[in-house]
């Protein structure tokens, strides 16, 4: 199937796909890649950049941004591929508007830059399209939302929504909100941060955050890396600083992930660092990996239900808690990992996919032809001893001229989104590939 953009797979394996054509919508595709009963789901107002987030509850989010009226509309669609009764959201004053954050209990955290880049509001929406008693709340002085460490907005399991934002004053640092689930700030915030460019990612029951202080100008060029130190900290629920924690690391520092155990792992330059929930670092750690620039690409760590961590540099590497390489890892592939081919102002490739089976997924380039171009992209199956497994590597359809998403693997099927770029067209396509290797049926 070809024309679909911003693929989103349900937890029950629906995909959901953005028809970019002239009557834009939803596609929702079941298991066989057939179109669901009611659905494309077709939006009113012509929209650009649209945000797909699947609910728990067996809806979708889609939020679009309205090019006619400048503002946002956000829609909340059932599994029959009709508009939720009270939806859509409308937000007539806003510019921008991040992607949709979806609760457990149905509730949505919307996240939007107003008109005239002097504030920003966070807004929470029930299930029935309604603002929640005690929102939106309004940060006068921020434009917009923003962290480098992926989402500015996030949901914590207590209901807390967090937000991390730079103040238009550029005399002004980074700041962390939190707010209860009725809108009122959380005792001890914001936050403040230590730079202007800066991460956070929620941890247990504590929050993590980064800080990036330049040392000297970048050099040019496409990716001109980062000159300078990052500096993590881990806060208390009430915003104080962990004793113990702040930690300082030469480069960029990775977005972190953290283990069962409490242990916090990230990349910096040319090391790979392992820190316990008290901030110490971790006896063998850290370990030294070809170098990365985790501020240019992602990297790693990717985190594995067994423990295992992974990095993916000039192989895909696999380490144990206890630091010790994992047996017949790294994973080096003849021609390297796919890359972004169609979009040149970017930089690294294809994050690795971890299956709940231990499997991991990644996409690889093939051989050259014998014209010396590109050969095609492939997606590769690897055990838990890095070793290939029988039926691998698929090969995707198409040129090597192109860029390959692995977007998740529900009911031992995984996913793939296919993009091939050309000189006068551009064209994407959804795939699904059975645990065999195969293409599913």
């Amino acid at each position: 199937m070809t024309g679909l953009s911003g693929t989103v797979i349900g937890p029950d394996g629906t995909a959901y796909a953005w028809m970019a054509d002239a009557e834009q919508g939803v596609a929702a595709l079941d298991s066989s890649g057939t179109m669901r009963p009611g659905w494309p789901f077709r939006v009113t107002s012509p929209g650009s950049d649209p945000s797909l987030v699947a609910g728990t509850d067996g809806s979708l989010l889609v939020g679009t941004h309205d090019e006619s009226r400048a503002g946002f509309e956000l829609h909340r669609v059932g599994a029959d591929g009709r508009e939720v009764t009270g939806w859509p959201y409308r937000d007539d004053g806003a510019s921008y508007c991040s992607a949709p954050v979806a609760g457990a209990d149905g509730r949505t955290i919307l996240a939007c830059s107003r008109r005239g880049g002097q504030s920003s509001t966070i807004v929470v929406i029930d299930q029935a399209g309604r603002v929640v008693p005690g929102w939106p709340v309004r940060l006068d002085g921020v434009e917009r939302l923003d962290s480098v460490w992926g989402a500015a907005v996030r949901l914590g399991p207590d209901g807390t929504v967090y937000a991390l934002g730079t103040p238009n004053d550029p005399g002004e640092m980074t700041r962390l909100w939190a707010y209860a689930p009725n809108g009122s700030l959380r005792h001890g915030f914001p936050v403040t941060l230590e730079s202007r460019v800066a991460g956070y990612v929620l941890a247990r029951d504590r929050v993590l955050v980064g800080s990036y202080i330049a040392r000297d100008a970048p050099p040019e060029g496409l990716c001109p890396g980062f000159l300078g130190e990052s500096v993590l900290s881990e806060l208390e629920l009430d915003g104080r600083v962990v004793p113990g924690w702040r930690v300082t690391a030469a480069d960029w520092a990775s977005a972190p992930v953290v283990g069962a155990d409490g242990t916090v792992y990230f990349l910096a330059g040319d090391r790979f660092f392992a820190l316990g929930p008290d901030g110490s670092v971790r006896t063998g750690w850290p370990v030294a990996i070809p170098p990365v620039d985790p501020e240019c690409a992602n990297y790693g760590p990717y985190l594995a239900s067994d423990g295992t961590v992974y990095v993916m540099a000039e192989g895909l590497a696999a380490f144990g808690p206890d630091s010790r390489a994992r047996p017949g890892w790294p994973f080096e592939p003849a021609y390297g990992f796919a890359g972004l081919f169609c979009t040149m102002d970017a930089m690294g490739g294809t994050s690795p996919v971890l299956g709940p089976d231990g499997r991991v997924y990644a996409a690889v380039v093939g051989a050259r032809d014998a014209n010396g171009e590109q050969g095609p992209l492939q997606v590769v199956a690897l055990d838990s001893a890095g070793r290939v497994i029988p039926g691998w590597p698929y090969a995707l359809p198409g040129t090597g001229r192109g860029e390959v998403e692995l977007l998740g693997v529900v009911d031992d099927r995984l996913y793939v989104g296919l993009s091939q770029c050309g000189a006068s067209d551009f064209s994407t396509a959804l795939l699904a590939l059975d645990a065999d290797g195969s293409l599913s049926d």
